[in-house]
């Protein structure tokens, strides 16, 4: 999120609860228990924080991020997150088009 002053504490950490829960309920039981998913949520420029973060947690194997959501002329004027995390993240990234599921790819098979 973009924001020209600081927000609130107490906002910021309502918003991350809020942000970790929702990611919470997109993970299947079988995804929970059998792969150890680690959840976080981060305030600021996308593409900074999550390099931040897995600079941070050196531990990190993979980046997943989707690409491709926004226009060609909003990617040319105001960038992209995914090639910016592509270009500088000290790991590979995988990354992938939202509207690109079949049902192959959304049973967790692939594709």
């Amino acid at each position: 999120m973009d924001m020209y002053t600081p927000a609130p504490p107490e906002y910021v950490a309502r918003v991350e609860r809020q942000a970790l829960r929702r990611l919470e309920t997109l993970l299947t039981p079988e995804q929970k228990t059998g792969h150890a998913p680690v959840l976080a949520a981060r305030m600021g420029l996308p593409a900074q924080q999550i390099l931040q973060y897995a600079e941070e947690h050196g531990a990190i194997d993979l980046i997943v991020v989707a690409a491709g959501a926004h226009g060609r002329v909003a990617r040319l004027i105001l960038g992209s997150v995914a090639d910016t995390i592509v270009r500088m993240a000290p790991c590979p990234v995988l990354t992938v088009h939202p509207h690109d599921r079949t049902e192959a790819g959304e049973a967790g098979q692939a594709a």
